[in-house]
């Protein structure tokens, strides 16, 4: 029906401007237009371009809401298995965690529950967030009466520009006819009468389509910002539900590595004074022979992949990523702890321990690699700003005096004056940032940051490079640890 409508209008346009083009020729019109001026035809067109936006923002609207509406009903069934699984696991758990070693999987269990359980209440939390803040306001605008007014404005503008366009014609008629015939009072009277009704109409035209483009143009402005501000609600709820996720199955992970139970025959106690304990030639772990390196006079470096904090006298404490020089090797050490528990974990928990720690370490991959992919897309959304969008971020304003969130986070940042507690951090740029204003600071990636404050409105402030200025939080990314080279920079 829309494109038979508008198919209509341009074949009446054309009549129109036809009419005009016959009638100017014979010198009937004079100065005078009849029919659609320049403007009242710029006005439908402007007209037109708003219908069909407004009409393809609502169809963007309407599969919004249908995919949020399936995303959330798949992830309630989600959430329905996930925590029947762990309340099997914490069912085991208790039931057999005083058992002793004879259950060495009731300990894992109670962990694996407790994690999962904390985990499927943040999802909960994020579906919440897409249904309440995401959904319904977006399917409030489709069905809203702004958007529906503005197109029965719309509406009512197409039949009184048809009237116009008959009156207008009726015009026409009435002075061919004047024209053929003698000129009569009663004949008069009626083109004068055409001519005034023709006038009025033409102007409730305009009066009506300067109504319908203001309120069409509010409906599109409204779409805009209410569907921008919607996607960015839903990208940052999904990066929290991503952070809050990795942090639960890291310590959770942490926790199934380090389970271990000290009483049983797997465990692995400090090398004995003199370290004389005999070696096993054929056993092999990371790369380790189990051969007393100084038989053959042969030394190798180790990289940490586990820290390890020395518990006894003679003991190395170790941290992630280190090298360490490598002289003897013995069945019993603790070179490297991670690895010992890895072997306890293969050889006493392989058929049911192994899976779940695989599951978790799947899970936490997927997390990471998904809260990377959104804090990219949300600082796309960010820098893809209008400057007069209430949607946009403007830096803080003098004094910067902003009430803060506390519990908000951000790329680890904290959404609290830093200088109340007088603390800084070193930030790492992962999007450049190009300063528009005075105040702001560029930003380029890879450079470090150290962030002075943090405000609540998404903007923090800092020294790069020896400049200091306002840049977006969503920009930089905290570091608890940096390289030494960097600080000297």
């Amino acid at each position: 029906m829309d494109a038979i409508r508008k198919q209509a209008s341009r074949l009446r346009e054309q009549v129109a401007k036809q009419q005009q083009a016959i009638l100017r020729q014979l010198g009937q019109l004079s100065n005078e237009h009849l029919m659609a001026d320049e403007s009242e035809v710029e006005c439908h067109q402007k007209l037109q371009k708003l219908y069909t936006s407004t009409k393809t923002a609502k169809h963007f609207q309407r599969h919004i809401v249908r995919g949020i509406e399936g995303f959330i009903s798949v992830s309630s069934k989600q959430m329905e298995i996930v925590r029947k699984l762990a309340k099997d696991c914490y069912k085991y758990g208790t039931e057999n965690e005083n058992r002793g070693s004879d259950y060495p999987l009731a300990r894992p269990s109670l962990q694996f529950s407790n994690s999962y359980d904390i985990l499927e209440n943040e999802r909960e939390t994020l579906l919440g967030i897409l249904g309440d803040q995401i959904s319904e306001p977006l399917r409030a605008q489709i069905t809203g009466a702004p958007l529906e007014d503005a197109r029965h404005l719309t509406h009512n503008y197409d039949k009184l520009r048809q009237e116009v366009e008959a009156q207008a014609a009726e015009v026409l008629r009435r002075r061919s006819k004047l024209r053929d015939s003698s000129l009569s009072a009663d004949g008069s009277m009626r083109l004068q009468n055409a001519e005034k009704r023709l006038k009025e109409l033409k102007s409730s035209l305009v009066a009506l389509g300067r109504e319908a483009t203001s309120a069409m143009l509010s409906v599109e402005e409204q779409q805009q910002h209410i569907t921008l501000q919607s996607l960015s609600t839903m990208v940052d709820a999904e990066r929290a539900f991503h952070r809050h996720a990795l942090v639960i199955l890291d310590k959770l992970y942490a926790e199934m590595i380090d389970e271990r139970q000290p009483n049983d025959s797997t465990s692995f106690p400090p090398p004995k004074d003199g370290h004389t304990q005999p070696a096993d030639e054929k056993a092999n772990l990371n790369g380790f022979h189990y051969k007393h390196n100084t038989e053959t006079g042969t030394y190798f470096f180790g990289k940490v992949i586990h820290p390890f904090d020395a518990q006894a006298e003679g003991e190395l404490s170790l941290s992630v990523d280190d090298y360490v020089v490598v002289r003897q090797v013995f069945f019993q050490s603790l070179l490297s702890q991670y690895c010992l528990i890895f072997v306890w974990f293969l050889n006493l928990k392989p058929i049911v321990l192994n899976p779940l720690l695989w599951q978790v370490d799947a899970e936490r991959a997927f997390h990471r690699h998904a809260l990377v992919i959104l804090d990219k897309l949300y600082a796309e959304m960010i820098d893809e700003r209008q400057p007069n969008d209430s949607t946009s971020f403007p830096p803080p304003k003098d004094g910067h005096t902003q009430p803060a969130d506390e519990k908000a986070n951000l790329n680890g940042f904290h959404y609290k004056h830093n200088t109340e507690t007088g603390t800084y951090f070193f930030g790492k740029v992962i999007h450049p940032f190009d300063a528009q204003a005075e105040g702001e600071l560029s930003l380029s990636v890879d450079d470090y940051v150290v962030v002075r404050q943090v405000a609540a409105n998404g903007w923090s402030e800092g020294e790069c490079n020896g400049n200091a200025g306002w840049f977006p939080s969503a920009y930089v990314q905290r570091q608890d640890i940096v390289q030494a080279n960097k600080i000297m920079e």
